[in-house]
């Protein structure tokens, strides 16, 4: 057996094609024999499907709408809903990627995909560029003008908290959360559109009615690169105050934050839904899966946020958080909830509803949104928009 090649030559690179279009060019790559290996989750983004891994148990996942596809390293088989697919060689395990056999993609991917998939090394030597190609169709399906695929952090979906008949906290004039977050996400819309360069778009125009699982869903239609659902806090205790960032866990940080949740979890007809009801419990194992890879992501972007947040406002910081709120569990790309404050407290509702505070509290999200799409965008190998 040839031993893998990680990188290979310096110029070397593998190709993944979709049906005629070059989807992905990769560097990182890994050959044993005539077997190519490639990056799990780049290879899922470059064909726009999710794809996620537990490391415990050495499983992988790959997942298109309702089409599941399970790896079980340690048995080398590949399962879906049409049956089990013994593998040659298992996915290839290091430190921080996972290596996907090319038989993967260009049998089991491709028909759950409807569409060829094939995969190729073009390997440099003295002579120029030889390929080694693999797939099931013939050579005829390579592009006459294909470009790799690439995927810089550049699509936001900014998600206004409540709407319609879910008004939210109100405060003790009769102010209500659905109309401050509207208003907060607006102007945050307006501000990333200002800077060039980045497709944003809200999950409601107005006062309407957005269900929990159709928010995150419309992120996923679009593409988000970034998920941030903005809301205003409310406590039966006047006295409660201050701002704090969430991504998702299945358990929360404290009591407090597991009580939000399930607040923030109502169905809309009004009945509560506690964190065991909002999902099955495959889809809670698969959607704690799914969180798992973009989990460092979603808490730096928390963090980023609820540091620009301390510079602006004038309450107490209650920090970064984890809880199960449906709208970040439902999410596949990076994710955040943000509570800017408690209407419940009468001097910050004054505060966050102010034209000058919200302008310096959208100057806040707007630039840890930046600082994370630069920094992410550089780890990738994308130079900075000029």
């Amino acid at each position: 057996m040839a031993a893998s090649l990680l990188y290979a030559e310096a110029a070397d690179r593998a190709e993944l094609y979709l049906g005629r279009e070059l989807r992905g060019t990769f560097k990182k790559f890994q050959v044993i024999g005539d077997t190519i290996f490639l990056p799990l989750h780049e290879s899922a983004r470059a064909l726009g499907i999710e794809g996620f891994a537990d490391s415990q148990s050495k499983s992988v996942f790959f997942r298109s709408g309702g089409a599941l596809v399970f790896i079980d390293s340690e048995k080398k088989q590949v399962q879906t809903k049409k049956g089990v697919t013994s593998l040659k060689h298992a996915p290839i395990w290091t430190g921080d990627e996972v290596y996907i056999p090319h038989v993967v993609y260009t049998e089991v991917l491709s028909d759950v995909l409807g569409e060829t998939i094939r995969v190729e090394h073009k390997a440099v030597s003295g002579s120029g560029v030889k390929d080694s190609g693999h797939g099931n169709d013939a050579a005829s399906n390579r592009p006459a003008n294909g470009s790799a695929l690439r995927n810089p952090v550049d699509v936001i979906v900014i998600d206004p908290g409540h709407g319609g008949g879910e008004a939210g906290a109100k405060d003790p004039s009769g102010l209500l959360e659905k109309d401050v977050t509207l208003a907060i996400a607006q102007k945050l819309r307006d501000r990333l559109l200002a800077e060039g360069g980045l497709s944003v778009s809200l999950t409601r125009e107005g006062d309407t009615l957005v269900a929990l699982s159709d928010r995150p869903r419309k992120a996923k239609e679009l593409n988000a690169d970034v998920f941030i659902s903005i809301h205003a806090n409310g406590f039966k205790m006047i006295s409660a105050h201050g701002f704090e960032t969430f991504f998702a866990s299945l358990t929360a940080t404290d009591q407090a934050a597991m009580d939000l949740a399930i607040w923030e979890n109502q169905v809309e007809e009004g009945e509560m839904a506690a964190p065991d009801r909002v999902m099955t419990d495959i889809e809670m194992i698969l959607g704690d899966m799914a969180q798992t890879e973009s989990l460092a992501d979603s808490q730096a972007l928390a963090e980023k946020i609820q540091d620009e947040m301390a510079t602006v406002m004038k309450s107490e910081n209650r920090g970064v958080k984890q809880a199960p709120f449906k709208v970040l569990m439902d999410s596949s790309m990076p994710a955040v909830l943000v509570e800017v404050g408690f209407l419940t407290s009468p001097s910050e509702a004054k505060l966050i509803t102010d034209p000058n505070m919200q302008r310096l509290i959208v100057e806040a999200l707007a630039a840890a949104i930046l600082k994370y799409r630069d920094q992410t965008n550089a780890r990738l190998g994308l130079a900075p928009k000029e």
